[in-house]
């Protein structure tokens, strides 16, 4: 369309300076539509729409990680129920981030943000077991939350959201992959929310990160359980 405008207008142009008329009037005449690009899920070309929901699932995931980790080191009992418990009240935070960004930061959502809120839940799920694994490795309460909120920049930085993955050595892909799931569910759950669907590849995704969770949760659960028996053995020895 912007072709045919410009050829359209060359063409009126070059008639009405045929005619007489001075070269700056006959641009003037020949302008009859402005047409002007606008970018479809951002029209307004803002950060926001781009930065700030990546950032929110960040957040969520940061305060999920420093709740559930010194909980599990304080009382390693109980750890199934825990788990959905820390699920559930992080996926219910997102979804009142979500209510705040349409409501009061002015991004308009197209996905559902109970879907959205739902998988959030199961990403929280597939962090217990390398939760369980920072828990047992540190044993200490304070040392875990530090260690926790110090993982949230390295995490972002390597998910491939804001710096693109396909311009990293693939090697480096990999082991992001194998030691933090954000890579999977971070730039879908954007996709999901601005446009209201998820990107190609995203079923692959998810089976990845399932299958993260599965994994890191049967590792976690052996140190959980050595853990359990060293500090019965300590206990025995002092008795």
């Amino acid at each position: 369309l912007e072709i045919l405008n410009t050829v359209n207008g060359v063409i009126h142009m070059n008639l009405l300076q045929a005619k007489g008329v001075p070269p700056r009037l006959s641009e003037n005449y020949a302008k009859i539509f402005e047409i002007e690009s606008r970018v479809l899920w951002d029209p307004k070309l803002s950060y926001k729409y781009y930065i700030i929901p990546g950032i929110v699932t960040m957040v969520v995931q940061q305060l999920f990680l420093s709740a559930f980790t010194p909980n599990f080191v304080a009382d390693p009992k109980n750890i199934l129920e825990k788990s959905f418990i820390h699920a559930f009240m992080g996926a219910f935070t997102y979804l009142l981030c979500l209510f705040m960004l349409e409501n009061i930061v002015g991004i308009h959502l197209n996905g559902n943000p109970l879907i959205a809120s739902g998988l959030m839940g199961v990403y929280l799920l597939c962090l217990i077991g390398i939760s369980m694994v920072i828990g047992s490795l540190l044993r200490n309460p304070l040392k875990v939350t530090q260690f926790c909120m110090m993982l949230s920049v390295p995490t972002m930085l390597t998910a491939g959201y804001i710096w693109p993955s396909f311009a990293v050595p693939k090697w480096t892909e990999i082991l992001v992959k194998i030691f933090w799931p954000l890579t999977y569910i971070l730039s879908p759950i954007r996709d999901f929310l601005i446009k209201g669907r998820f990107p190609e590849g995203f079923i692959t995704n998810f089976m990845q990160l399932l299958a993260f969770g599965l994994g890191w949760a049967v590792l976690g659960y052996f140190l959980m359980k050595k853990q359990l028996k060293t500090q019965k053995r300590e206990e025995s020895e002092i008795g």
